[in-house]
């Protein structure tokens, strides 16, 4: 008779869809025990969830037992709570760029919703925030309200989602790079003047970035006088030359 100990697991064993994206771009670069753990969690909430769209709550985050006995012996390493660990844990998948958050509030009570990033998703966040899509996070018939979109955490990530088009994993790696090298508001007011002159690509943002670093910025603000109109002539100079020239032989 074998010795060998019955199997882990069971033979009707449940699986958790995990996108292949995430596998192939987003888990290699993930160095962070609470970011990997949180991102199980959230790909298996929302592999569990019906409705549309489907989202998971940081309160039903917070409230699972799987996921607080997951996380208590990193939060007893660094000496925090496991709550602390998820706030963490959500913020970087957040920023990698494979998850979005989605702030509401009803009656002085604030939620996040997280959602998978896609572009289905981006439109039913841009939908939802317009009062267009009702969502009821904790599943009674009042429907929470979103926060005005001032108050949706704007950063280098969520500017350029809302001035240039969707934040892919790359996209969000390269924000992430720029940011140690930038400061952050030089990053959030390149997108922004990418965006005024219709060229909405990371390299012509990296190459306004580069410009500013090598010429030097002044007061922190754009060169380009507010009141008059836009000289496009100065963009066929130099880094932003070479990209609009670019643009125009692809075209």
């Amino acid at each position: 008779m074998s010795s060998r100990p019955p199997g882990f697991f069971p033979d009707n064993v449940r699986y958790t869809a995990i996108p292949k994206i995430f596998l192939s771009d987003l888990l290699p670069k993930i160095d962070e025990v609470a970011e990997l753990k949180i991102t199980l969690y959230l790909f298996q909430a929302l592999g569990d969830k019906r409705g549309y769209p489907r989202f998971v709550t940081y309160s039903e985050l917070e409230n699972a037992p799987m996921v607080l006995k997951g996380l208590a012996h990193l939060a007893a390493a660094c000496g925090g709570s496991a709550t602390d660990i998820l706030r963490s844990g959500l913020d970087q998948a957040v920023l990698r760029g494979g998850f979005l958050r989605l702030k509401m509030q009803r009656a002085g009570k604030q939620e996040d919703l997280f959602l998978l990033n896609t572009p289905k998703n981006n439109r039913n966040m841009e939908k939802i925030i317009r009062g267009e899509l009702p969502v009821h996070p904790d599943h009674t018939r009042e429907p929470w309200q979103p926060q005005s979109l001032a108050d949706q955490e704007e950063n280098i990530f969520t500017r350029y989602e809302n001035e240039v088009g969707m934040l892919t994993p790359a996209i969000a790696e390269l924000l992430k790079d720029a940011e140690s090298h930038y400061p952050s508001q030089w990053i959030m007011e390149a997108i922004t003047e990418a965006a005024v002159h219709n060229a909405r690509s990371w390299s012509y943002i990296e190459a306004i970035l580069k410009t500013w670093e090598k010429e030097g910025r002044g007061d922190g603000k754009s060169r380009r006088d507010p009141e008059a109109p836009p000289d496009a002539s100065r963009y066929y100079e130099g880094h932003y030359g070479e990209i609009l020239k670019q643009r125009q032989r692809d075209r």
